[in-house]
């Protein structure tokens, strides 16, 4: 079978499509074999898999690498399906090699003679298909090849040939540095190291126990044992935490399950995502095999009398070195398959104290601590973006320490950690360990769980008149509730057993920056809104429509709609009301479309160029663009229902009258039975702007009264106070000095 010419231009890199697990495995051996061959010729190697979590430089969907390239490909692996759905993975997995062999100039294809003989005759099919869709770039060889000669077929000039251990860990030592993934610890890996020189220093005794619990740990699967770790860790109690309490009761559905399963169910999550929040099911307490049984079940705290007898060997150490790894602690070390670091842990890693702190590393995450005490008041959330959730948790740090209260900022954003900042010059100290979380409802369950217990605060935002069945458990978990408007207060008090705070926001603004304004004699309305929170919701055609209904030719108006980029099937926009604006627009000079991300600065500025703000919204929590508008003195004409009530009043703002109407099925991104939210009369939304655009000085005096009130009622002064008044009633903050005085605090 030939390959392309040998014209071709040079190769930008060599890929090598396979396992580099280093099992010992032929197949393994074979493929860092061709990698390190490539990587001698002085062209860049890559080695490349079909899991996105192997170790290797990258999956094979994530390369986007254009040509011309030279690739190794491994039968074999295109075969190793699991899951529930294999016949999609396979699907996905053909399709992505088939895109990496159409940008690449040759390929070399290796097939196995597997002991099923069912996985040949498929390696034989799959080649035919290749060869016959690629039939002047596609090579084919055996395993038996020598990974020099395949090489050397593709076009390259290859050094002598070095032995497959060699090969082995020298991909170990590339890869570890590179791979995106790390190499985790099999039981190939520790019969490997037995058979090495390592093993060969044990006692047969020491290497035989090290070899018996290998092949009984393998056997125990990673989530089996994470499961009845938490088990122990569940049992509720009179005397639990709320949030355990509640999550962990018994499911309403499923008999089998908990709680906080059925509410990840309900958000349709993967089961990976909420498996680790399962409780271990019977059949893993009652394994009938003696030692994997006994492991488990005394993991669970469930532990048979018969049991003891094995398992207390394995509280010793393995060996004698200092540091080093228990009996009961290797196993788990093997059922979780652990991190292996370098080389030189993979040669023992039963002696290797990098394995015994990666362990405990990671028995940590699963069954936490609980630390007693807090010196300061936890804000949990989302902090890296501008949405309202993470503008509400800057709120609260800044409002806290401006009352001298200390602040530990914890966010939930990948990549973030913790920001620990407690002033010495702090007013009040920290009596229980208190957290204020700043994230939706249907977020909250998971997220308390990972977090040491604490008081419970959620500030929590809505929209609609009615709570759907994602925010329940949240509300069972948490001890109070906080938030922004009058409208949530009797929305979340009518699920809600203990007490709904009214607790308002404060605006902390930047300056505004300075952006072009329209031209003298121009009046500009303005609809400001962030796409991914439902466009439906927003209801931004309804400006347009009242826009075009007030000034069908006037040529000295004109609308901004302002967005943020999101895709045309978003589930925000059901009634596509994006494509109608825009085709509006196209026809109509006077309407602008702006789907792009503003910095705060710029945003406020591009607001206080109009001439007023509108906000036709059908529901609201809140309303943070009407209160940027009234905060920079810029007139709002706003839907008179929801959030936006507490601060939008005749007094301050236009508000424009709306009927309450049944929330269409598939228009909140939870259904919600029972919701209503408001239609706003577009007529009158549109005389609103009339009456604006030929007399503004009535709305601008509205627009002052608002101004005053958002640096007063929505100022941080005052969200200060509310803070510290709340927390000190509820007695889990107190001032330093009556503290001390009451002996809560010791003296210095």
């Amino acid at each position: 079978m030939t390959c392309a010419t040998r014209s071709s231009p040079a190769p930008a890199e060599v890929w090598v499509l396979g396992s580099f697990s280093l099992t010992g495995a032929a197949l393994v051996q074979h493929a860092c074999s061709s990698l390190m061959v490539a990587a001698e010729t002085g062209i860049a190697a890559r080695a490349v898999s079909f899991h996105p979590g192997a170790f290797a430089d990258n999956s094979v969907e994530d390369m986007s690498t254009e040509g011309p390239q030279l690739g190794v490909i491994y039968l074999r692996t295109l075969l190793r399906l699991s899951g529930r759905r294999p016949e999609r993975a396979w699907i996905r997995r053909w399709r992505s090699m088939n895109r990496l062999i159409a940008r690449s100039a040759r390929v070399a294809v290796i097939t196995t003679r597997p002991a099923l003989q069912w996985m040949y005759v498929a390696e034989i099919l799959i080649l035919f298909a290749l060869l016959c869709r690629f039939p002047h770039r596609v090579a084919w060889h055996g395993l038996r090849q020598n990974p020099y000669r395949i090489m050397r077929g593709l076009g390259l000039t290859t050094a002598a040939p070095v032995t497959n251990s060699d090969a082995e860990d020298w991909t170990l030592r590339t890869l570890s540095d590179r791979s995106i993934n790390p190499l985790r610890l099999a039981e190939a890996h520790v019969l490997r190291a037995l058979n090495g020189a390592a093993g060969a220093a044990l006692s047969p005794a020491a290497a035989r126990q090290i070899r018996d619990l290998t092949r009984i740990a393998a056997t125990l699967k990673p989530r089996d044992i994470e499961a009845a770790a938490r088990r122990a860790d569940q049992k509720v109690t009179p005397r639990s935490p709320r949030p355990f309490r509640a999550a962990y009761a018994p499911g309403l559905q499923d008999k089998g399950s908990v709680r906080i399963v059925e509410h990840m169910r309900l958000l349709r999550l993967a089961r990976r995502n909420w498996i680790r929040f399962a409780p271990a099911p019977p059949s893993v307490l009652e394994r009938s095999d003696s030692l994997g049984g006994a492991i488990l079940r005394d993991l669970a705290g469930a532990g048979r009398p018969e049991d003891a007898t094995l398992v207390a060997p394995l509280r010793r150490a393995l060996l004698a070195a200092p540091g080093g790894l228990t009996g009961m602690e290797w196993m788990r070390a093997v059922a979780l398959r652990l991190p292996i670091s370098d080389a030189d842990t993979l040669a023992a890693p039963w002696s290797a104290s990098t394995m015994a702190k990666t362990l405990r590393a990671r028995w940590a995450e699963i069954v936490p601590g609980t630390p007693s005490q807090s010196d300061a008041v936890t804000v949990a959330g989302f902090t890296e973006n501008e949405t309202g959730l993470a503008l509400n948790l800057a709120m609260s740090a800044a409002a806290l320490r401006h009352a001298g209260i200390p602040v530990t900022i914890d966010p939930v954003d990948a990549n973030r950690t913790a920001e620990n900042r407690i002033p010495d010059t702090a007013q009040y100290q920290c009596l229980r360990p208190t957290a204020i979380y700043h994230l939706n409802a249907d977020r909250l369950p998971q997220t308390m769980l990972n977090r040491a217990p604490a008081y419970g605060i959620g500030f929590l935002l809505w929209e609609l008149d009615r709570l759907p069945k994602a925010h329940r458990l949240a509300l069972e978990m948490l001890d109070e509730i906080w938030v922004p408007s009058v409208f949530l207060r009797h929305v979340y008090q009518r699920n809600f057993d203990r007490k709904v705070v009214f607790m308002r926001k404060a605006l902390v603004l930047p300056p505004a920056a300075s952006m072009p304004k329209p031209k003298p004699g121009t009046r500009r309305f303005i609809t400001c809104f962030d796409a991914g929170s439902s466009v439906a919701r927003k209801n931004p055609l309804a400006t347009v429509e009242a826009f075009r209904m007030a000034f069908p030719t006037d040529p000295d108006v004109e609308l901004v709609i302002k967005s943020t980029p999101t895709e045309a099937s978003h589930w925000g926009d059901p009634e596509d009301q994006m494509r109608r604006i825009d085709a509006i627009a196209a026809h109509d000079p006077r309407i602008r479309v702006i789907r792009q991300h503003l910095p705060m600065r710029q945003l406020l500025g591009l607001i206080s160029t109009a001439t007023a703000l509108v906000s036709p919204h059908r529901a609201e929590g809140f309303g943070y663009f009407p209160a940027f508008a009234l905060s920079l003195g810029v007139p709002v004409v706003v839907t008179d229902h929801g959030g936006t009530r507490d601060f939008c009043t005749p007094e301050t703002s236009t508000p424009v009258r709306a009927e309450l109407v049944p929330v269409p099925r598939g228009h909140a991104i939870f259904e919600t039975p029972g919701a209503r939210w408001a239609e706003i009369d577009v007529t009158a939304l549109a005389r609103a702007l009339k009456d604006i655009a030929e007399d503004l000085a009535p709305a601008l005096r509205r627009a002052h009264a608002g101004q005053l009130m958002m640096q007063t009622d929505y100022a941080l002064p005052g969200q200060a106070k509310r803070y510290a008044a709340r927390l000190t009633e509820l007695g889990l903050i107190a001032p330093r000095d009556s503290a001390r005085d009451s002996g809560l605090i010791a003296a210095e």
